[in-house]
């Protein structure tokens, strides 16, 4: 399993990722494509590789503070330790970014997030 830097190159596998969303899935491929533009605009894309996309999550430095925008794994990946995973990586991206403090909002029907 690979964490990487997702590229413009990614999109259509995101996309495709992000329209089986369980939690604020897009409506449509139009509305999927645009989310995931704006957060290519305003935040990293990141993307977790096994042999395919089978996670990814978005995060954004400001002013001192590490933002997880949004995570997302696959279904039958999850309980796996991805999560755990990623967010051993966003503490390394926080670090190194040199913010102070991370903050991760969520649904409060998404007890799996609450838990990380």
């Amino acid at each position: 399993m690979k964490i990487r830097l997702a590229s413009k190159k990614d999109i259509s596998d995101l996309v495709k990722f992000r329209l089986k969303s369980r939690y604020d899935a897009p409506k449509n491929k139009s509305e999927a494509e645009n989310r995931i533009n704006r957060s290519f605009k305003y935040s990293q894309i990141y993307i977790v590789v096994n042999t395919a996309l089978i996670a990814y999550f978005v995060v954004t430095h400001k002013k001192g503070v590490t933002y997880l925008n949004y995570i997302e794994v696959e279904q039958k990946n999850k309980r796996k330790g991805i999560g755990e995973r990623i967010m051993r990586s966003v503490e390394k991206l926080a670090k190194d970014n040199g913010s102070k403090r991370m903050q991760l909002a969520v649904y409060a029907r998404n007890s799996p997030a609450i838990s990380l």
